[in-house]
C-alpha cells in the first residue's frame, strides 16, 4: 500500500477513535459545560478544518482553538467563526445540543437547542442584535471581535 493511503488510513482510524471517545464519554464531559465546549469545537476545528487566525492578532474575547465565544449563560456558550458562510448566523452551544441561528430574525438555520435554551437565546439575540452584526462584520474581515454583555 503507498505511503499517502496509509497516511489516509491513519487519519480516518484516529478521527473515529476521537469520535468514539467523545459519543462514549459524553456524560462525564457534560459535568463541566467548558470542557465539553473546548472538547466539541477542538475536534470540529481539527475535523473540518475552521478557519485559523495570525498567532499575533490579539482577541478580546476568549479563543477556544480560534473560535471566539462572544458570550456565555445559564450554560450556553454563544460564539462565531471567522470568514463563516452567510447568512449573518452564530452558534448556540448547550450540553450536547447546538443551532445556528440567523442573527436577522432569530431562525434556527441548522441544528437544535431544547426549549428553555432557544428561549434564553432568543432573548439575548433581541438585547444585542446589533452587536452581533457588528461582530458578524468583524469577523469577515478578520478583525478582533468584541464580547457581549450574557443574559442576566
Amino acid at each position: 500500500m503507498p505511503r499517502d493511503q496509509r497516511r489516509e488510513r491513519v487519519d480516518i482510524t484516529v478521527s473515529r477513535a476521537f469520535d468514539k471517545f467523545v459519543v462514549s464519554n459524553i456524560r462525564r464531559v457534560q459535568r463541566s459545560a467548558l470542557l465539553w465546549t473546548s472538547v466539541v469545537l477542538l475536534h470540529r476545528t481539527r475535523r473540518h478544518g475552521s478557519a485559523t487566525l495570525d498567532e499575533s492578532m490579539s482577541h478580546p474575547v476568549d479563543t477556544v482553538t480560534s473560535v471566539p465565544r462572544l458570550s456565555e449563560f445559564y450554560g450556553i456558550v454563544i460564539y462565531m467563526y471567522f470568514s463563516d458562510h452567510e447568512p449573518p448566523h452564530f452558534h448556540a452551544l448547550y450540553a450536547e445540543f447546538e443551532a445556528q441561528i440567523r442573527i436577522a430574525d432569530g431562525t434556527v438555520l441548522t441544528g437544535e437547542l431544547p426549549r428553555t435554551a432557544a428561549r434564553l437565546v432568543t432573548q439575548w439575540l433581541e438585547a444585542h442584535r446589533n452587536e452581533l452584526m457588528a461582530n458578524w462584520r468583524r469577523a469577515q474581515v478578520p478583525e478582533p471581535l468584541v464580547a457581549i454583555e450574557p443574559l442576566r
